[in-house]
């Protein structure tokens, strides 16, 4: 018993040894500048003078009265509602394409698959160009 908790207690610690340094550094480039902005919002700094008063909600009054924000705000939120809907309607049906085993399946899977090669084909065209095979005489 002893010893499996043990062996527990190793698993965790390499975890967290492996997982710990990966997640510092994220929270340093990500979460703790996302704060900072954040705090920033209540501030009346204009990002170049050392002068930062503290203004409170202030600026968040200012922008969801401005009938421009307003506007342009509900027109990206229809933006993104329609563009994730169509691409993932679009990308389920596809999927079903592909793997449903209709007729002419091998068809539309050389349609669907085939842009995707065609990049990795004129690379290696390019780098063959760039790069020639030399003879070695």
């Amino acid at each position: 018993m002893g010893n499996r908790r043990n062996r527990k207690i190793q698993n965790v610690l390499q975890f967290a040894g492996f997982g710990l340094p990966a997640t510092l550094i994220w929270a340093a480039v990500v979460i703790i500048p996302f704060l900072y902005g954040i705090g920033i919002t209540f501030t009346d700094w204009n990002g170049l003078s050392l002068d930062i008063n503290f203004i409170g909600l202030k600026n968040y009054k200012t922008v969801f009265s401005d009938p421009t924000f307003l506007s342009a705000f509900l027109k990206t939120v229809i933006y993104v509602l329609f563009t994730v809907i169509v691409s993932n309607v679009v990308g389920f049906f596809l999927a079903l394409v592909v793997t449903s085993g209709i007729r002419f399946q091998g068809l539309f899977r050389t349609g669907f698959f085939t842009p995707n090669i065609i990049g990795g084909i004129i690379l290696g065209y390019i780098w063959n160009f760039i790069f020639p095979m030399q003879s070695h005489q």
